[in-house]
């Protein structure tokens, strides 16, 4: 998925040493003898697929534009887009074909994170407004913009509808939801790690990452019955703490981080190999492995 409209985003609307000629947009290459796709940025003419400015993708590998052009090192506006919030939200699916809810950053809402709406109907709904939600889901932080909803498997089954607000704890405010995303899908129970990772919601748990092997970037979940004082945090294998991905009270329920090379300690580079994820929920604590591989 790409948004056209690169071209017109201000942030990056010309080359510095050709105004105007859209030199910041972004490609899509796709080289059939190798059945792979490239992506490139910041390309003054065309060039060569093996330039340095191509980066291979990978299989459900999710980028934004301000996640590709980081200005400062903080997140661009999506102000300049019309109407974004209204049209931003998407559903597609993961290599487990369970529904893949992606987002973006609300453009004016003061945001501390983000909360995951569904709601499940046996028959189409003409006017899904209508049906009754229920959160499922919360980020834990502002810059997190998707979710993986591992109780459903995609499929010819229920009707399923998702929509997300952004929530500021400080005022315990809600921004208007989204647009609604829709797709269709069922419950299931899987023997697998992944789908036993989450459990009842009367427990701890701490899910298996996704996807695993990563780079640059892999989302978390973890589950709390009750409020809880939760740390989460990424040590390497000589036990030095590498990141701290969450650090304070959460109220019950599903939550999700992003872990990613650029949020260790220092912004330092990180080699390939194993490294270990810790959760810390009231006396609940559970270690599992990742594996980073460039």
């Amino acid at each position: 998925m790409i948004d056209y409209r690169d071209r017109e985003y201000p942030y990056f609307q010309s080359s510095p040493l050709k105004p105007g000629d859209g030199a910041s947009d972004i490609w899509i290459l796709y080289r059939a003898d190798q059945n792979l796709f490239y992506l490139g940025h910041k390309i003054y003419v065309p060039i060569t697929p093996f330039s340095s400015v191509w980066q291979q993708l990978s299989l459900d590998q999710y980028l934004s534009i301000w996640g590709i052009k980081l200005i400062n090192g903080s997140l661009p506006t999506t102000a300049p887009f019309p109407n974004f919030w209204s049209k931003c939200l998407v559903v597609t699916s993961n290599q487990n074909n369970n529904p893949r809810v992606i987002w973006g950053r609300h453009p004016t809402f003061t945001t501390t994170n983000y909360k995951v709406f569904r709601a499940v109907s046996s028959i189409p709904a003409a006017n899904p407004l209508t049906l009754s939600y229920s959160l499922i889901h919360t980020t834990t932080a502002a810059n997190i913009f998707e979710y993986t909803d591992i109780d459903l498997r995609l499929g010819n089954w229920d009707y399923i509808y998702y929509y997300v607000k952004a929530y500021d704890s400080g005022t315990d405010t809600y921004s208007p939801i989204s647009n609604i995303a829709q797709t269709r899908a069922g419950f299931y129970k899987e023997n697998s790690e992944y789908s036993r990772s989450i459990i009842s919601s009367n427990t701890f748990s701490l899910a298996t990452n996704y996807p695993n092997p990563f780079n640059p970037s892999t989302t978390i979940g973890y589950q709390l019955p009750t409020k809880s004082f939760v740390t989460l945090k990424v040590y390497d294998v000589l036990g030095n703490e590498v990141a701290v991905l969450a650090n304070e009270w959460q109220e019950a329920g599903s939550y999700s981080a992003q872990f990613t090379t650029s949020s260790a300690y220092g912004g330092k580079q990180l080699a390939s190999g194993m490294y270990f994820y810790t959760l810390t929920a009231g006396k609940f604590t559970d270690t599992k492995k990742f594996i980073l591989m460039k």
